[in-house]
């Protein structure tokens, strides 16, 4: 979840399957209101940070654990 921060992002679904649909659709729901902001941008299959992004990219980062914990 970490690598949203990285130029490249992350390949969520990849990501996600190693957990079960409620913690994925929350996820899934955090990439979605963060690419509304224009922080992320679906990329393929990879979401990935904007210029703005990457200023908010430990947050956004962190909303993706918070679901974890």
């Amino acid at each position: 979840m970490t690598g949203v921060r990285l130029r490249e992002g992350i390949d969520l679904e990849s990501v996600l399957r190693g957990f079960d649909e409620t913690i994925a659709a929350a996820v899934r729901s955090i990439a979605a209101e963060q690419i509304e902001r224009g922080y992320l941008v679906q990329d393929g299959d990879r979401i990935k940070p904007t210029a703005s992004g990457f200023l908010v990219a430990d947050g956004i980062a962190r909303e993706f654990l918070g679901v974890l914990w």
